[in-house]
């Protein structure tokens, strides 16, 4: 199984299609305090997740980030496969070195556009952004992925910046159209866009993932059923509650105080149960990874 943790709901960038941004989540000033990192370890542990993804807002914020370290190296002390978000904001040289030595698993860093203006006017903190991936390199770190998320801006530059990223050495770069409000949703330059970078990253699962986030965009009606959130995939936040989506307001349990059989007894009808097929289009980006497709 594997785990979101939402870390904090904090960061250094305001991007103009966040969800926090839009007010399609909301920010609150729980994070996870070093002092809790070893008991949220534990539970962690305890639970059977194998991988936790830290995410937030952005586990990485220059003003948590020290926090964030302490709870990876517990994960990590527990053999738990670890993997970041990040902006990569107002990192160093320190922070670099200090990625390295915890042993992080993997770096999801987001770029939406080698042109330096374009990036910054959607997300901010271009530079930075882009010297994680060079430092990160140089230290011989290969575990870099990146998402291009394609927007009415930017939508021209997605494949140019998608090759860009792999001469650069990235080795996983990805992609996925903006979540947009309802007035916004013309997705007529998006799916061109999108149609373009699969022809620059192409995988097994790609030429289903473009067809289904058309769909999504498109038709009023669509539904998808293979999500594993709530599956394989459950979603914590920094009190330790735990719910089976980012979007389903049905909470489990919570793993630092509730009973360990109980905890399990509820992933477990939570797993078995079958809720209705849903397709959010803010979801659509797990959608990017074959582990949610059905075998």
């Amino acid at each position: 199984m594997i785990l979101f943790l939402l870390v904090n709901s904090m960061c250094d960038l305001c991007c103009s299609y966040c969800f926090y941004t839009i007010g399609h989540e909301k920010r609150d000033s729980s994070y996870i305090d070093s002092q809790k990192a070893e008991i949220f370890a534990n539970a962690i542990d305890r639970i059977g997740f194998k991988s936790v993804i830290l995410t937030g807002g952005d586990p990485l914020y220059s003003g948590l980030k020290e926090h964030s370290y302490a709870l990876i190296e517990e994960l990590k002390k527990r053999g738990i496969r670890v993997l970041i978000n990040t902006s990569g904001a107002k990192l160093d040289d320190v922070d670099y070195d200090r990625l390295v030595r915890l042993g992080v698993d993997r770096i999801d860093i987001s770029i939406n556009s080698y042109d330096e203006a374009i990036h910054n006017s959607e997300r901010g903190y271009y530079q930075d952004a882009v010297r994680l991936i060079d430092e990160m390199h140089k230290r011989g770190y290969r575990e870099l992925a990146t998402t291009t998320v394609i927007t009415p801006t930017n939508s021209s530059f997605a494949a140019p910046t998608l090759s860009w990223l792999l001469d650069k050495g990235v080795e996983d770069a990805r992609f996925q159209p903006v979540f947009m409000a309802k007035e916004l949703q013309d997705y007529s330059a998006i799916g061109c866009a999108m149609n373009a970078c699969m022809k620059i990253v192409s995988k097994p699962h790609t030429e289903h993932y473009v067809r289904l986030c058309e769909e999504a965009f498109t038709d009023p009606n669509c539904r998808v059923d293979d999500c594993q959130m709530g599956k394989n995939y459950f979603v914590c936040n920094a009190k330790g509650d735990l719910y089976p989506c980012f979007h389903v307001d049905e909470r489990l349990c919570n793993i630092l105080s509730d009973d360990l059989d109980f905890t399990r007894m509820q992933i477990r009808k939570s797993s078995e149960s079958k809720r209705g097929a849903c397709f959010g289009k803010h979801c659509v980006s797990l959608f990017d990874n074959p582990i949610f497709w059905k075998e």
